[in-house]
């Protein structure tokens, strides 16, 4: 064989790689500029939270496992109502951890606490809605996990400085606690649907993550536990006609840090129209009736009132 015609074969070759390589750089350059971006879907209501009531966060990589209920029941296969699927607090790397018991048997539910990620809701940005420069300073406070035997008491503090609420409430709670759905209402708070049983929605089916919203109170707001949610979640939420609402400030509640560190968490947070997380149920909840009282006080003399979301 000739030197001349391997010497043309291998300059073919080059010119058709470098052929290939100009032309995946090309469609990639015509992917880039006709990706779609991400409209935002303006609050419904003015008058209500826009930016962190509607979800807008990815699922953080590592979500807290639970292996139980809220209840203590042992889970059941996934996509079921009865199925618990509640992750609890994370472990150490090596080790598990599991929900620390109640005084009733009841396993400590983690909340809606989750990682800072660009698209998490933990510290979402919130716009305050018209007029709330100018008129009342609007505060929304939210208790999630309930009913249980801590939501009389939240309700008695609440009324005693004239303050409304909003409830995110399981559906395996109202089950237990019956009474306490009605004693909600008639205090004239709001109730939104937190799922039947606490289950990480984006690790259900379709079908898994609809009948766990649907084994929910009926209500107009979701509020996904941990915040996790994504795409379908959100698809779900807007066939049932209801939004996703999540939080701007956390006060951690569920940890137990004390009532003066949920205390200062809950006022150093609060802003016009921004949403504060607690929680009545899930465990024992003592340290937020007695850091809710001092709350009311000290923000309700910075001029702040408390309204409950539209849900």
């Amino acid at each position: 064989m000739t030197v001349g015609p391997r010497v043309g074969r291998g300059a073919t070759i080059r010119l058709r790689r470098a052929a290939t390589a100009a032309g995946v750089i090309v469609v990639g350059l015509a992917l880039v500029r006709c990706a779609p971006s991400d409209p935002r879907d303006p609050s419904a209501d003015p008058h209500q939270p826009t930016a962190s009531s509607v979800a807008r966060a990815t699922p953080p990589s590592e979500l807290p496992r639970q292996t139980g209920s809220p209840s203590g029941s042992p889970s059941s296969s996934p996509g079921s109502p009865s199925s618990s699927g509640s992750p609890s607090p994370s472990a150490p790397e090596g080790g598990v951890t599991s929900p620390a018991p109640t005084s009733t048997g009841r396993p400590t539910l983690p909340g809606d606490s989750i990682s800072g990620t660009p698209d998490s809701p933990s510290t979402p940005g919130h716009t305050p809605g018209p007029g709330a420069t100018t008129g009342p300073k609007v505060l929304y406070l939210t208790f999630d996990d309930g009913p249980s035997e801590w939501t009389p008491k939240i309700l008695e503090v609440l009324a005693r400085h004239n303050a409304k609420a909003t409830f995110f409430e399981l559906g395996q709670q109202q089950k237990e606690f019956p009474a306490f759905v009605d004693q909600v209402r008639k205090a004239g708070h709001t109730i939104g649907n937190h799922t039947f049983d606490h289950a990480s929605l984006p690790s259900r089916s379709w079908s898994g993550m609809q009948q766990e919203i649907k084994g929910g109170p009926a209500s107009k707001c979701l509020r996904p536990p941990y915040g996790a949610t994504n795409s379908d979640v959100r698809s779900i939420a807007d066939e049932l006609k209801m939004r996703v609402v999540l939080w701007d400030v956390d006060t951690r509640d569920w940890t137990r840090p004390g009532s003066a560190t949920i205390e200062r968490r809950a006022v150093e947070g609060a802003r016009p129209g921004a949403i504060v997380l607690m929680h009545d149920g899930g465990g024992d909840r003592q340290q937020t009736v007695d850091a809710l009282e001092n709350v009311l006080t000290r923000l309700g003399k910075q001029g702040y009132v408390f309204r409950s979301l539209d849900c």
